[in-house]
């Protein structure tokens, strides 16, 4: 493998890594900052963001795979 394979993979890499794998949550956030601008409910942007905009089976869908990614990473330092 030469260097230039290895450094367009770490280039791959970053980018998927960094910009991404990132831009969902920040995409939302920013979105619920602007539609909820009041900071004392900052932390209730997502939560309230989800609620106005899901139907009830997509809703269901979040709320899941939410509490799965808290069991998987609360299950991992466990096993």
């Amino acid at each position: 493998m030469s260097t230039l394979s290895a450094e367009k993979a770490a280039w791959v890499f970053n980018i998927n890594n960094y910009v991404v794998r990132t831009s969902p949550g920040t995409l939302v956030a920013l979105v619920a900052l602007a539609i909820y601008p009041d900071p004392e409910a900052s932390e209730l942007g997502y939560p309230t963001l989800m609620l106005a905009s899901l139907t009830a089976g997509d809703l269901g869908l979040a709320v899941a795979s939410l509490r799965a990614a808290r069991v998987g990473t609360t299950s991992t330092p466990l096993t």
